[in-house]
């Protein structure tokens, strides 16, 4: 708590400025970052699903675009089950998420079978 005025007496010295804040929500309680990560998780499933994953560039490509969308899901499902010390996952998360589109332009327009390759394996590894 901060007192305020100090040095003045009387009413005044009595006021007390609460700088706490709420509590944090319960884990569990951070819809937005669950209904995110369960968003990413079915986008990952659909791209595999109709992207002939292990079949030459088509496949590295789908492997890496669902396999950041899997990494972005784990990491809001995360930053939602840390309450407060998980907020930065989640805004992680959902910029990321944000540039989606970006992100699948870059990969689709690699025709580097090595660099995708890389961008799969470490997204498989997390």
């Amino acid at each position: 708590m901060l007192w305020l005025a100090p040095g003045v007496s009387g009413p005044a010295a009595a006021q007390v400025l609460d700088l706490s804040g709420p509590d944090a929500p319960e884990a569990g309680a951070g819809l937005a970052a669950l209904e995110i990560a369960a968003r990413l998780e079915r986008g990952a499933e659909r791209i595999l699903d109709t992207g002939n994953p292990g079949e030459g560039l088509a496949g590295l490509r789908a492997s890496s675009k669902a396999g950041y969308r899997a990494a972005l899901a784990a990491l809001a499902e995360l930053g939602e089950s840390r309450r407060d010390d998980g907020s930065v996952a989640i805004l992680w998360a959902m910029t990321v998420d944000a540039r989606t589109e970006a992100l699948d332009a870059l990969i689709d327009a690699s025709n580097d079978a090595a660099l995708l390759s890389a961008i799969a394996a470490d997204f498989e590894a997390l």
